[in-house]
């Protein structure tokens, strides 16, 4: 990798950190995020049930960790299930292999990261009241 590809992919990283930094600051875990791929106004939302939403951050451990292509053809799947465009629903088939590349890295970056960590939050709060430590509810 060049120096200016690290440069560019460790911006990203810092950018990306920031963001979930303010939202674990102030408990503000991000429900959907829009922005334009070409032409296309891509919205892309958590789905509403918390279940669900554990079973994405699941999904997306898995495939982290076998990157395995069932694993990744799941997640892609589950992301555009939860995607807009234009306002309308999209299946895979709308889009091209670079397409869902930034699709797959803008919901795991832009609402799964920002949910896992703001569970991981949480969990630390209710830990430390559990143990007299931490903040009351």
């Amino acid at each position: 990798m060049t120096d200016e590809k690290k440069s560019v992919a460790q911006e990203y990283i810092d950018v990306i950190t920031q963001k979930v930094k303010a939202a674990q600051e102030t408990g503000d875990i991000p429900g959907s995020y829009a922005f334009e791929l070409g032409k296309k106004k891509v919205t892309m939302c958590l789905p509403r049930s918390v279940m669900a939403q554990k079973h994405m951050v699941h999904v997306r451990n898995n495939y982290l960790q076998t990157n395995s292509f069932e694993d990744e053809e799941l997640l892609i799947n589950m992301i555009v299930s939860n995607t807009t465009v234009d306002g309308h629903q999209v299946s895979v088939n709308d889009f091209d292999f670079s397409e869902l590349e930034v699709l797959k890295t803008a919901y795991m970056d832009e609402l799964l990261l920002p949910l896992s960590l703001g569970g991981d939050k949480a969990v630390g709060t209710y830990m430390g009241q559990v143990l007299g430590k931490g903040p009351k509810a």
